[in-house]
């Protein structure tokens, strides 16, 4: 998950994202304000990627575990807990 730099790469469903630290912990807390939205009926989690405005829509289990895994980075890297 690490390409030197500072930077992290990010990689889920086709898509790979190199964010700075600063922009990795903004999108740990979207991820988190995102799964406060998340209801017994959700089966899919739409994402709003900041270049060219893109538009995502992911399974409910591949945004869990995408959440958890940028979680555990962040947790691990920077000692944020959520």
């Amino acid at each position: 998950m690490h390409e030197g730099c500072g930077r992290l790469v990010i990689k889920f469903c086709n898509i790979k994202m190199k964010l700075k630290a600063c922009q990795f912990k903004l999108f740990n807390n979207y991820l988190i304000n995102k799964s406060k939205t998340i209801t017994s009926d959700t089966s899919k989690v739409e994402l709003l990627l900041v270049k060219s405005n893109l538009t995502v829509t992911i399974s409910l289990s591949n945004f869990l575990q995408l959440m958890h895994g940028v979680k555990s980075v962040a947790q691990k890297e920077y000692n944020l807990k959520n």
